[in-house]
């Protein structure tokens, strides 16, 4: 019998707007397969039930969310796996776009594995490797797993509404990094506006996105996101050019701070 049919899978979210289907629902396969696109004749759909669909059904964009997969094994012991999904970029006035993620506006859909989010790039040769490793060792442990229940721990609104228990603090760290890419912008914007040359204004963040990441246990996410975004600004100066930073930047900058509330 195939492994997804030998586990009790549920799909759940706090919000009504913003819908997991579950990849045992019937409309699972024709869905995933429009967002594949030429992946979905590939082993792509092989890693289920470890894949879900999030839809944002609601009239506001999702900028961030996190999926937790709570794995039930036959002798009752559970795992916990935790999948996050992170744009800082979409809660700025002028979207950057200096991450491959896109937020999940109004309408849209993604298929997320446990892993990974799954696009139609997923039919280049480079990837092919990850993706049956993926789904070679997770058959593997398909006889020991009883039931797989797929929730949305947090999900962050463009607006700063947060919706879900939040249970890892996710909104948190999801704050840090918008913080701490808006101090790279607004260092840079100081830094030409004070006289100083580009390769100046880059100084520090060029060191900062070579040093070596933080590790675990103790990490500092502060750190973490400084390193990261300044990886991605300076990447993002490569892309647009030199002549255009300026006024990029500067319309990126938030009048105010991106402030995270509960729902009421």
């Amino acid at each position: 019998m195939p492994a997804q049919q030998t586990v009790t899978v549920t799909a759940s979210s706090p919000s009504p707007n913003i819908v997991l289907v579950s990849p045992q629902d019937p409309t699972f396969d024709a869905i995933a397969r429009r967002l594949l696109g030429a992946a979905a004749s590939g082993p792509a759909l092989d890693l289920k039930p470890f894949l879900v669909i999030v839809s944002n059904r609601s009239t506001d964009t999702v900028v961030a969310y996190q999926l937790l997969w709570k794995i039930t094994h036959t002798n009752q012991t559970v795992e916990y796996h935790y999948t996050n999904f992170n744009d800082p970029d979409g809660v700025m006035p002028a979207i950057l776009a200096t991450r491959d993620e896109q937020p999940l506006a109004r309408g849209d859909e993604r298929l997320v594995g446990r892993e990974f989010q799954l696009d139609p790039s997923w039919t280049a040769a480079n990837v092919q490797g990850v993706l049956l490793g993926t789904i070679q060792g997770q058959q593997a442990k398909m006889p020991r797993i009883e039931r797989l229940d797929i929730s949305l721990n947090a999900v962050i609104f463009a607006d700063g509404l947060l919706v879900g228990p939040d249970t890892q603090d996710f909104s948190k760290i999801f704050a840090i990094y918008v913080d701490e890419k808006q101090k790279w912008l607004r260092q840079v914007v100081g830094d030409l506006d004070a006289g100083r040359s580009i390769n100046e204004a880059f100084e520090t963040m060029s060191q900062v996105r070579q040093q070596l990441p933080p590790i675990l246990p103790n990490l500092d996410w502060s750190a973490y996101y400084r390193r990261e975004a300044a990886a991605e600004i300076f990447n993002l100066r490569k892309r647009i050019g030199d002549d255009a930073v300026s006024s990029v930047f500067r319309k990126a900058i938030r009048a105010e701070p991106f402030v995270i509330r509960g729902s009421p």
